[in-house]
């Protein structure tokens, strides 16, 4: 039986390697920060675990270092910089690597990552879009945007994989102050260009998950959005329900025809907005999103899936899910109690509601229990630094600094 590669952060990477290690594959994982090797690292199915801040000079050295002595082995990557860099390099990696691609060519993903040319492609399969206008984040720019925007508006990054921690700069601007300053803190973190759509009253947020082998394509979860993070997890459900994609049947097929229409090989996710019963396409991520693992609950296991495409050339994906599930992303909900959005209490309490869970499982205890330990611990700097006096902890600070 293969290894594979996961590149990846958090439950999204947790969610891949247990979906693997269910059907009998080990994982060997590339860590996108030290949070992701102490959780997800520490899964009975991970046999190799390394730690890589982005560099692109190392990204290569490193994957070799995870192949080893295979001849090939393939990749999945749930991180777009990482994408976009194995896209970048498809014709030197392919001969040792099992990749996802558009058409068998280099650059194809990272043409598909602008958010203006997916709109266009939406359009062309018969989509609804919001209405949006492409701006650079030059003064120029800036300029001509504050002329021909009307708020409030939406503003987001133009290519995820072009900034790190894209999701922070997405903003809703209601004035010509707010918009400037939104597109300079793109500015700041090396975006050039944004989009800028009409601020749509969403009442609900969906994704729909699937996968595709050249001229095939299949879509058949539907994530509901009941709870969604913020700061850097902006459009990540953090509690949601997985049910069957043929709810929205004419919606799923025309994006099924559009994903055939790329000779995608690999998983996709769309991300989709309902705003009062009309659904409009907002953006596809030529990856697993971060619910994945809730399709595999449901009884579409999309990593295996891929991972039998490649290895054993079969194609096959089940029309439909077996149950649906409502499901808890326990990180999205830490974070979204360290960022002060809700209390320890309303965390408690959501933690411990009746829900599939992401993280926590009893036949892969180790992720659990280190995440238990990552909880305990910032409770305990939280308690420390509400109770103890400022003077007591200098005191304390300069004393261990004598010693």
């Amino acid at each position: 039986m293969h290894d594979v590669i996961v590149i990846g952060t958090y439950s999204i990477a947790l969610g891949v390697i247990r979906s693997l290690g269910m059907v009998g594959y080990k994982v060997r994982l590339l860590a996108l920060n030290e949070d992701t090797k102490k959780i997800a690292g520490k899964s009975k199915y991970v046999t190799k675990s390394i730690y890589l801040k982005y560099n692109e000079n190392k990204i290569i050295d490193v994957l070799d270092l995870l192949r080893g002595d295979d001849e090939k082995i393939l990749i999945i990557s749930l991180n777009d910089r990482y994408s976009k860099f194995i896209d970048h390099n498809y014709n030197i990696l392919k001969e040792h690597y099992y990749l996802c691609n558009i058409d068998n060519e280099e650059c194809n993903i990272d043409t598909l990552m602008d958010k203006m040319y997916q709109k266009r492609l939406a359009q062309e399969y018969g989509l609804n879009t919001a209405f949006g206008k492409e701006y650079n984040t030059e003064e120029n720019g800036i300029s001509d945007a504050i002329k021909e925007v009307k708020y409030p508006c939406f503003m987001k990054p133009l290519a995820s994989a072009d900034i790190p921690n894209s999701k922070t700069a997405f903003a809703i601007c209601s004035n010509e102050a707010e918009l400037t300053k939104a597109m300079k803190v793109i500015r700041e973190k090396g975006g050039k260009n944004v989009l800028i759509e009409e601020y749509l009253n969403i009442s609900q947020e969906l994704c729909l998950y699937g996968i595709a082998w050249g001229n095939g394509a299949w879509a058949p979860v539907l994530i509901l959005t009941l709870r969604g993070g913020v700061a850097e997890h902006k459009g990540v459900t953090a509690e949601g329900v997985a049910i069957s994609s043929n709810k929205i049947k004419d919606i799923k097929e025309k994006i099924e025809n559009l994903v055939k229409g790329l000779k995608l090989t690999g998983m996709f996710c769309v991300d989709l907005f309902d705003c009062d019963n009309k659904i409009y396409f907002s953006e596809i991520n030529i990856r697993g999103g971060g619910s994945g693992y809730a399709a595999t609950l449901a009884g579409i296991n999309f990593p295996a899936i891929l991972v039998d495409m490649f290895y054993k050339q079969k194609v096959e994906c089940p029309d439909d899910i077996a149950r649906e599930v409502r499901f808890q992303n326990e990180r999205i909900l830490f974070d979204t109690f360290r960022r002060g959005y809700i209390s320890q209490k309303e965390f408690d309490n959501q933690l411990n509601m009746p829900l599939e869970r992401f993280i926590e499982s009893a036949d892969d205890p180790k992720p659990w229990q280190e995440f238990r330990k990552m909880v305990r611990l910032y409770k305990l700097k939280k308690f420390v630094r509400c109770f103890v006096p400022k003077n007591m902890l200098s005191r304390h600070k300069r004393l261990k600094e004598i010693q």
